[in-house]
C-alpha cells in the first residue's frame, strides 16, 4: 500500500476517485500534521503539501520530517516563484514542485510509482534515469546531460501522464526570473532529444500544446 498524504488541500472528489481506483494507494487529505499521527505512522511514503500550507507550517513539517528522509516530498503551487523554491531549497530534504491543476487520480497513481523510483532509479529498456547519482545513461554510457537538461527531464517524468506546455516548462525548471523567449525551451529538448539517441521517443511532441513524457 502506498499511502500519501496530501496536506493544504481539501478536495474530496480527487480522494472519492482515488479510494474507487484498483491501484494500491491509499489518499489523505488534511490541513495539520497533527490531526494525522496515527496515519503518519503507517509506513508514509510520500507526502503532497500546497505552497501556502507549507510557507505556514515550515518549522512543524521539517521537525516532522527529520531523521524520516525516505519520505518523499511534492510541493504544489499556482506559481512556481523563486521565493517559494528558494525556501524549499533551505531544507535538509529534497522536495519536488509541481503544479496544482495537476492533482488527479491518474497523476498520483503515476506519482506513486515516480516516489518509489526515487530511492534508485527508473529503467526502460537500457535507458535507466539515476536519481541518485543524477544522471542517465543507456548502457554503461552516461549521458553527457547538462544540469537543465537532467532537471527537464525529470520533470517531464514526473509528470509523465501530463502534456506540458512550454511557460509551464520554463516556470518549474528556469523559474520566474527567466526572461527570454518561451521557444528556448525548443532549443533544449532538441538538444535533450539528440542526447536520447534512440530513446529521444520519450519526449513527445504534442502539436499546439507542448510535451509529455510516455514511453515509445
Amino acid at each position: 500500500m502506498h499511502k500519501i498524504l496530501i496536506l493544504g488541500l481539501n478536495d474530496h472528489n480527487i480522494m472519492d476517485e482515488v479510494a474507487s481506483s484498483e491501484n494500491d494507494i491509499h489518499v489523505m487529505f488534511s490541513d495539520s500534521l497533527e490531526d494525522n499521527t496515527k496515519f503518519l505512522k503507517e509506513n508514509l511514503k510520500t507526502i503532497i503539501i500546497h505552497d501556502e500550507f507549507f510557507r505556514s507550517h515550515k518549522h512543524e513539517i521539517s521537525q516532522y520530517l527529520r531523521n524520516r528522509s525516505n519520505i518523499k516530498i511534492f510541493i504544489f503551487s499556482d506559481s512556481l516563484a523563486d521565493r517559494h523554491l528558494n525556501e524549499i531549497e533551505e531544507l535538509e530534504y529534497k522536495a519536488y514542485t509541481m503544479k496544482t491543476h495537476i492533482i488527479t487520480k491518474e497523476f498520483l497513481e503515476n506519482l506513486s510509482v515516480f516516489s518509489e523510483e526515487l530511492d534508485g532509479s527508473y529503467q526502460y529498456k537500457d535507458l535507466v534515469i539515476d536519481y541518485k547519482k543524477k544522471h542517465v545513461r543507456i548502457g554503461a554510457k552516461i549521458l553527457s546531460l547538462t544540469p537543465m537538461e537532467y532537471d527537464l527531464l525529470v520533470y517531464l517524468k514526473l509528470h509523465s501522464c501530463m502534456t506540458l506546455s512550454r511557460e509551464e516548462l520554463i516556470q518549474a525548471v528556469w523559474g520566474y526570473t527567466f526572461l527570454g523567449d518561451s521557444r528556448t525551451i525548443d532549443t533544449h529538448i532538441k538538444s535533450l532529444r539528440r542526447k536520447l539517441g534512440d530513446f529521444r521517443c520519450l519526449v513527445k511532441t504534442v502539436w499546439g500544446k507542448g510535451y509529455q513524457f510516455q514511453e515509445c
